[in-house]
């Protein structure tokens, strides 16, 4: 059985799986870790000296390798969020449109259905048949994407609810179902140590206010 060191990159944690049930010992790094021992400029052999001097360090910070069910869980919010992004950008869409023949919504998902319903209103003459026809495909898109999005919602949900330490990450003021399940599935970025207790704080944007607001008297 070997060491073995590896950055913590693309397919890292499938072969880090893999050569463990080898038997071998695998260590990933994170690459920002890596470079400061890069003596000279970035190639394989470079970077294959510095992984075999950073693996070695006794202060090295390693990321633990995760799981297939872990993962999963991390393409599921990543998805997500490409999915949330591409909702935006076809809500801004439409209403940048439509804000052209002075047709404003108010924000919110609301306000964008009352232009939705406009444009599927044939009789509706304020906006020509050539925009109507254009956009059609846009509110189509929107809709199937806004039904992903809440079916992926919902999927997370089930995510957070199907582990123990889930369920008591959402017991925790400020952590909800989307959080715990993204937190359950980095695995080593939940670990909290007497030494570092903000570390877990900084990971999951979660603050503690270490100075009163100030007060006029």
């Amino acid at each position: 059985a070997c060491l073995v060191g590896m950055e913590a990159c693309a397919a890292a944690h499938h072969w880090g799986r893999e050569l463990g049930k080898l038997g071998h010992t695998v260590r990933l790094m994170p690459p920002s870790y890596v470079k400061p021992y890069v003596k000279r400029q970035k190639n394989d052999a470079a970077d294959a000296e510095a992984i075999c001097e950073a693996v070695t360090r006794p202060t090295m910070r390693f990321v633990e390798i995760k799981t297939c069910e872990q993962q999963g869980t991390l393409v599921l919010h990543r998805v997500r969020l490409m999915l949330m992004r591409q909702r935006v950008q076809l809500s801004n869409a439409i209403r940048g449109h439509m804000a052209e023949y002075g047709l404003v919504a108010p924000v919110g998902r609301n306000g964008l259905q009352r232009l939705i319903a406009i444009l599927g209103n044939p009789d509706d003459d304020r906006v020509p048949e050539v925009a109507r026809a254009s956009l059609a495909p846009l509110v189509y898109q929107f809709g199937l994407v806004n039904g992903q999005v809440l079916e992926n919602d919902r999927r997370v949900r089930e995510s957070a609810r199907s582990t123990e330490l889930g369920c008591r990450l959402m017991e925790v003021p400020g952590v909800g179902p989307v959080l715990a399940s993204a937190m359950v599935a980095m695995g080593d970025r939940i670990i909290i140590t007497e030494d570092e207790p903000s570390l877990h704080r900084m990971w999951s944007s979660l603050r503690q206010k270490k100075n009163p607001r100030w007060r006029k008297s």
